[in-house]
């Protein structure tokens, strides 16, 4: 049997690897790196595994291999997603499909041991969202102004305080609303309903429950194309179950997220090589949509076969692309958002959907 085990850097995924070395030390550790400090992990998740005393191969993808990646997502899809680091995920299960049998990885912990948001966040929610809108829009306007300030305003900045607990900047309700040509409700979501459950100030609570509202689609999409067999130990009904029955303090106090796991974890690998601020499987998104002139957006966005289909308007599906490839970065996923929705219904040319209402 040849085992192996995804390494990102981060807390989850190193304790199963460490865990699992100690099972199997002739185990293999599979990380992606990126260009750029802010999105690669290479480096410390080698110092964990030469720690372990285990193999460890850092992957490495060019941009023709990613481009080649969506285009296979496009095809192979069920249904569109925009999780940004899929291409690499997917990328990562065919590199290791035909070189081990089995690929252990640590997602499920967040799920499993819960998260408190941001400081600003919970601002925002507790007690920004008991402005009235309008109060709140002339605050954003006032802080703009004032450099000690500015930095403030995304505690005011929200139409619904359920946007603040997103992790992507995408579209608003009144976006949608031009995009589609037609009213829109948000608040019969999983999301919305799942924030809706919890009192303001329950901010660990809610968090919580919110990351098990959002499933991580990837892995799923990844395995089902790669056909990679990978298994998630925190996913594991008695681990899963474990874990959340947990008093709150054994899982989370201030300053010391995933409290439990970070113990365990200082037991196999000293804490001054993996006490990070937490980073996330990240990807160098911009960077890619810029590449070749804003190839992939120009393909996919402004010239688009679906546009003709008329699902959403095409004037403002082409403004946005125009606008990102002029510079604003604000706009970086929601344009992704367009891309990959475009690629996949280009790709599935048989979906019967209503067009967007002039």
């Amino acid at each position: 049997m040849s085992p192996a085990a995804f390494l990102s850097g981060g807390i989850d995924s190193a304790l199963v690897c460490a865990i699992a070395a100690q099972q199997v030390p002739q185990i293999t550790a599979f990380t992606v790196g990126f260009d750029g400090a802010g999105f690669d992990e290479s480096p410390v998740a080698a110092r964990m595994a030469d720690h372990l005393r285990i193999r460890h191969h850092v992957l490495r993808f060019s941009r023709k291999d990613y481009l080649g990646a969506f285009d296979r997502l496009a095809l192979g899809m069920d249904q569109p997603m925009a999780d940004p680091a899929t291409m690499a995920t997917l990328l990562a299960f065919e590199h290791c499909r035909d070189r081990v049998d089995v690929v252990l990885d640590g997602t499920g912990a967040d799920e499993a041991v819960g998260a408190m948001p941001p400081r600003h966040v919970r601002l925002a929610v507790e007690f920004a969202s008991r402005l009235p809108a309008g109060l709140r829009r002339a605050a954003i306007r006032a802080m703009g102004h004032l450099p000690g300030l500015a930095g403030y305003t995304p505690i005011f900045d929200f139409e619904h305080p359920a946007e603040t607990l997103m992790r992507w900047k995408g579209f608003t309700r009144p976006e949608i609303e031009a995009l589609c040509g037609e009213p829109v409700n948000l608040e019969d979501t999983t999301f919305y309903r799942t924030f809706a459950r919890f009192p303001r100030n329950a901010h660990y609570e809610r968090y919580s429950a919110l990351l098990n509202a959002m499933p991580c689609d990837r892995l799923a999409q990844a395995m089902r194309l790669s056909g990679l067999r990978v298994r998630y130990p925190f996913c594991a009904r008695d681990v899963d179950g474990f874990l959340r029955q947990l008093p709150t303090e054994w899982r989370h106090l201030p300053g010391q997220p995933k409290r439990i796991l970070r113990e365990l974890l200082a037991r196999y690998i000293p804490v001054e090589i993996w006490d990070r601020p937490k980073q996330g499987f990240n990807f160098p998104l911009h960077d890619f949509l810029a590449g070749d002139d804003y190839a992939l957006v120009r393909r996919h966005v402004l010239e688009g076969r679906w546009l003709e289909r008329r699902l959403l308007r095409p004037e403002v599906v082409r403004r946005y692309a125009l606008q990102y490839i002029a510079g604003n970065r604000t706009l970086m996923f929601r344009v992704w958002a367009l891309a990959v929705l475009g690629a996949w219904l280009d790709a599935h040319e048989d979906v019967d959907m209503p067009p967007a209402r002039a």
